[in-house]
């Protein structure tokens, strides 16, 4: 187990062990920040600064899984993310 790691208050679930598990709380994270600071489908000015701010907190190695998963979930809520935007390709 690891030591727990907090970005701006917002926990990266360094102290969960099962990858999918941390991954997947990870990605809900990225959409609670998202809906905490979006006015409609769009991102406020500190919005993204914290998205972008969590996302690069994650280690590199899971970055690919958490994006996805918050890409999902985006999208079942009718938002669409160009793959640009968070320098993932897939």
């Amino acid at each position: 187990m690891t030591t727990e790691h907090i970005f701006n208050g917002y926990s990266l679930f360094d102290d969960i062990d099962d990858p999918i598990l941390r991954n997947t709380n990870r990605s809900k994270t990225m959409m609670n920040i998202f809906k905490a600071h979006a006015k409609g489908s769009d991102l406020t000015e500190n919005g993204f600064k914290l998205l972008h701010g969590y996302f690069g907190s994650v280690p590199i190695d899971e970055r690919a899984t958490v994006y996805a998963g918050f890409v999902g979930a985006l999208y079942r809520e009718g938002i669409e993310v160009e793959n640009s935007q968070f320098g993932v390709t897939s």
